[in-house]
């Protein structure tokens, strides 16, 4: 934490501008599903979810999704915390919420919170933080649960614009899981134009090839 913030007595001032992308729940909806239908030459099994938001009377953008764990682990989002949970992401600290757009059909959708949050802290008030989903197969049926990874840093964004290091925290999750015997890999899924770092990857229970990790903002990280 900076000196300035540390002294009671003495007033500090940040200033900084700040960018986002802002709508209406089926202006988002419409966005993702565009994506999703625009590159017909790609190359990874994704189709779920691609971003995380505020909920606010307009919705903001806030995250990437980058993480996935695919269906034959049969995980549940609580599952896949409590493992990491035993692997040291037990933080304690507190966060707001974010969701999700799954798709129910063609043109339905929920908009969903979500189910578990795994945290490793990294400082008394920083740490890396993964917000985890159950997904349900009407929307992918190739993965169970998808997560977002970011870092949080000593004031949680509140008085900062930070980088919130989305490419760190997917290696971060990426090579926790490859220490405790899965498999990552990671694939581009086109959701990292608009961040400065947004990588993801996946995990798979056999160790039979190594984690290819590229320099892109759109990277998806799941587990096998």
């Amino acid at each position: 934490m900076p000196e300035q913030f540390r002294d009671p007595d003495r007033a500090g001032t940040v200033e900084f501008q700040d960018d986002g992308v802002f709508g209406t729940w089926e202006q988002h909806a419409n966005a993702e599903r565009d994506l999703r239908e625009g590159d017909l030459t790609q190359s990874h099994d994704y189709t779920g979810p691609l971003y995380c938001y505020k909920s606010e009377d307009l919705a903001e953008r806030t995250a990437p999704i980058n993480v996935g764990w695919r269906y034959y682990h049969d995980f549940t989002a609580s599952e896949v915390d409590s493992i990491m949970a035993n692997h040291g992401w037990d933080g304690t600290l507190t966060s707001t919420d974010r969701y999700v757009l799954v798709f129910t059909g063609p043109y339905s959708y929920e908009i969903k919170k979500q189910d578990a949050q795994a945290k490793k802290p990294t400082g008394w008030t920083s740490q890396w933080h993964g917000r985890l989903y159950d997904l349900p197969d009407a929307d992918d049926d190739g993965y169970d649960v998808i997560g977002q990874f970011h870092h949080d840093p000593w004031d949680h964004g509140w008085l900062t614009d930070p980088d919130w290091r989305f490419a760190e925290a997917r290696q971060e999750c990426s090579s926790d899981w490859e220490s405790w015997g899965y498999y990552a890999l990671t694939q581009d899924v086109d959701n990292g134009s608009d961040w400065e770092s947004s990588t993801a990857s996946s995990t798979t229970s056999d160790r039979d090839s190594r984690v290819g990790v590229r320099p892109s903002d759109s990277l998806f990280m799941s587990t096998s």
